[in-house]
Parts: C-alpha cells; sequence; structure tokens
C-alpha cells in the first residue's frame, strides 16, 4: 500500500467531518451572524425605547413631587402669615390699646392717621370739620378707628378660611385638624366681640362672656404656636 493510501485511511475519519464544518460554517455562519446581528440591533433598540420611557416617567414624577413640595410650601407659609395676621387682629380687639388724644396729636398728626389707615381724602375732610370739637371729633375719630379693627378682624379671618378651604389638599391631617380648631375658636371669639359690641356695659352677663372670650384667646394663643411648630417639623422632611 502506497503512503498516500494510508493518509487517506487514516487521516479520512478525522478529514470530513473538519471540512464540512468549515463548510457548514462558511455557507451558515454568515446568515447566522446576520440574524444574530440584526436580532441584537432589534434589541437594543427596543431597551432604548424602554429606557427612555422609564426615564421620561421618572422625570415626570420627579417634576410632579417637586411642583407639590413647592405648592406644600407656598401653602404653609401662607397659612402661618394668615394665621399670626388673624390672630393679631382679633385677640387685639378687647384688652389695652392706646388712642389718640389732643395732648398727643394735633390736626396733621390725626390726619396722617388716618392716611394710615387707608381712609379716603373725603372721610378725612369730613372728620376735620369737627376737629374744633374736641369731645365730638375725640368720638368720632374713635369710633371710626375701632370700626377699622373690627373690619380688618374680619377680613382676617376670612382671609385664613378661604386659604385654608384651597389649601387643604396639601395639608397634612394634623395640620388639618389643627388648623380647623383655630379657626372654629376664631369665629367663635368674632361672635363673642360683636355680642360684646352691642351688650350695655352694667348687664348681668356681659362679664360672663367676656371671661369666656379670655378663655378662648388663651386658647388660640396655646394653638398657633402649636401649629408652627407642626409645620416647621413637616417641612424639615422635605
Amino acid at each position: 500500500m502506497e503512503w498516500y493510501e494510508y493518509l487517506i485511511v487514516y487521516l479520512f475519519p478525522i478529514g470530513i467531518p473538519t471540512i464540512l464544518f468549515f463548510a457548514f460554517k462558511k455557507y451558515f455562519g454568515g446568515i447566522i451572524d446576520n440574524t444574530f446581528s440584526k436580532e441584537l440591533e432589534s434589541f437594543k433598540q427596543n431597551l432604548e425605547v424602554a429606557t427612555e420611557k422609564i426615564r421620561f416617567d421618572f422625570q415626570k414624577k420627579i417634576q410632579n413631587y417637586n411642583l407639590y413640595v413647592q405648592r406644600k410650601f407656598s401653602a404653609y407659609e401662607e397659612l402661618q402669615r394668615f394665621i399670626l395676621t388673624a390672630e393679631s387682629r382679633l385677640t387685639s380687639l378687647y384688652g389695652f390699646r392706646s388712642e389718640p388724644t389732643y395732648e398727643e396729636y394735633n390736626q396733621e398728626d390725626f390726619t396722617l392717621l388716618l392716611e394710615k389707615n387707608n381712609f379716603t381724602k373725603g372721610k378725612i375732610g369730613e372728620m376735620l370739620y369737627y376737629y374744633n370739637d374736641k369731645d365730638k371729633f375725640l368720638k368720632m375719630i374713635r369710633k371710626l378707628l375701632r370700626f377699622k379693627e373690627v373690619r380688618d378682624s374680619d377680613l382676617s379671618i376670612n382671609g385664613l378660611r378661604n386659604h385654608y378651604w384651597l389649601s387643604k389638599l396639601y395639608l397634612s391631617d394634623d395640620v388639618d385638624q389643627k388648623t380647623n380648631n383655630i379657626l372654629d375658636k376664631m369665629t367663635t371669639l368674632q361672635v363673642i366681640y360683636e355680642m360684646l359690641e352691642d351688650i350695655p356695659s352694667n348687664y348681668q352677663g356681659r362679664k360672663d362672656e367676656y371671661n369666656k372670650s379670655l378663655n378662648i384667646k388663651a386658647e388660640i394663643r396655646k394653638l398657633v404656636p402649636e401649629l408652627g411648630i407642626l409645620i416647621k417639623k413637616e417641612l424639615s422632611v422635605f
């Protein structure tokens, strides 16, 4: 047997599979690689689309959250301002307060006082017409300033009430409950003060109503700082 016959006999079993493998790879490898590349590219595109959608949803949630936090801060800040203003104006309606006198004020001072309280020039001129009638003028001035104090107090409470209802979406349950409690007590005190305006000083029940007003005023002055501490605590979380 020739040498090449031995080579064929011993190498043929190995060579044929090898040749077939390389032939298969050469013929089908390109098809497989091309198909795999397309599938991989499609997967990458789908992944990018899904990632972009997740990123968009996340950014939208972040924006909505930031907007909510901003509005919550604004609602709480305004709530605190309305409450402090309403408390100051309401609780000062009764108690010690100074009133203008001829010893401290001259005609120009009275004019500035009325202008500062936003009375019109026509009303100021009407009041100053009685300047030389000391008793009548002071009585009119005090009545006018008293009316202004009561009106400002009413406006402050109404402003607080409107802001409270418009901001309930951003208030926690604790802040909501405490604010509502303060509003109820302010409204009750407001009604008592209106009654005291009309009740004669010698009326037997006037003292009872006045003592009741003192108790409610004390409760309000206790609740307002508590609400301030609660608001500060809640906002510090953000």
